[in-house]
């Protein structure tokens, strides 16, 4: 599994981003779907990489190491929070109204389905 060290770094980027994001919507005056769009496109980038290029992502390196899904099922949950703070800009039960199927449309990749796919290849 992940060490707790990497797993809380992990959260702080994506804190760190999700909260960068907040502050440029509300300076721009962008909307909610738009940043939350972005920040799902910044941290699908940190995780999977581009596609394109073969470049050492966060999930190579970490995939071929770990033998359970246990921190990656911790990371799904604080990503998809993230997604609903960005989109609120604010940490609250309402966030849940932003439904799990309107973060896949908007382009959210779940960590355990890609590691469990990635056995496949």
């Amino acid at each position: 599994d992940l060490s707790p060290v990497s797993l809380e770094k992990m959260k702080a980027k994506m804190r760190r981003k999700a909260r960068a994001l907040v502050r440029w919507a509300a300076r721009k005056g962008v909307s909610g779907e738009k940043a939350a769009k972005a920040y799902i496109r910044a941290m699908n980038r940190k995780l999977y990489g581009s596609g394109e290029e073969k470049d050492l992502t966060w999930t190579r390196w970490y995939f071929p190491l770990i033998t359970t899904d246990r921190s990656l099922r911790i990371l799904d949950e604080y990503f998809q929070s993230c997604i609903r703070y960005v989109v609120t800009g604010r940490h609250r039960k309402g966030n849940y109204r932003i439904r799990y199927e309107t973060l896949k449309a908007w382009g959210y990749r779940n960590l355990v389905h890609a590691y469990y796919e990635k056995d496949c290849d």
